[in-house]
């Protein structure tokens, strides 16, 4: 086991929760371009992904709908379609839940990808569905970049926590 995970957490606040899911919701919003649109992961499915996965209690399922919802509304995208993605996604992160805790970040990380690239291929899937394009390779290299960065959101996410624990020794 990692050093990280031997370590004991201060309860997450409420407020915190909040306020990551709405900072990764307004930096998907950001006007990325060409490049930076390609090696933009998706912070909500992230974001949503580690709450789910540490704070099972607080963000469930029903969650990633209703940011989903957000996402399909601020994105402009075909209403939905993020909403099935992220269910999706939390609902086969829930199957992996206990074993992914026990695993080192980066382990983690190798099970991160398939659930970022599974809510990737379901939003492409209804883009196909319904308009019939094709999405381009590089729409797939996202999910790359949100599983190589999860390392770095967790160790973020729990700095507050780690925090406050080593300031009372």
């Amino acid at each position: 086991m990692s050093r990280s995970h031997q370590t004991l957490l201060l309860p997450v606040k409420p407020w915190f929760v909040w306020f990551s899911l709405l900072c990764g919701l307004s930096i998907n919003l950001l006007p990325w371009r060409n490049n930076g649109l390609m090696l933009q992961p998706d912070f909500v499915a992230v974001l949503l992904l580690y709450w789910h996965l540490y704070e099972p209690e607080r963000i469930s399922i029903g969650w990633g709908f209703t940011f989903g919802l957000l996402m399909d509304i601020a994105d402009t995208s075909l209403f939905g379609q993020h909403a099935l993605a992220y269910v999706v996604m939390l609902y086969l992160s829930s199957l992996l839940a206990r074993r992914m805790r026990l695993f080192g970040f980066w382990n983690q990380a190798i099970h991160v990808l398939p659930l970022l690239l599974s809510s990737n291929l379901i939003m492409s899937g209804v883009r196909l569905l319904a308009d019939g394009r094709l999405p381009t390779p590089s729409y797939f290299s996202a999910p790359l970049i949100g599983a190589v960065m999860w390392p770095f959101f967790v160790h973020l996410l729990q700095w507050p926590q780690r925090r406050a624990r080593e300031s009372e020794l």
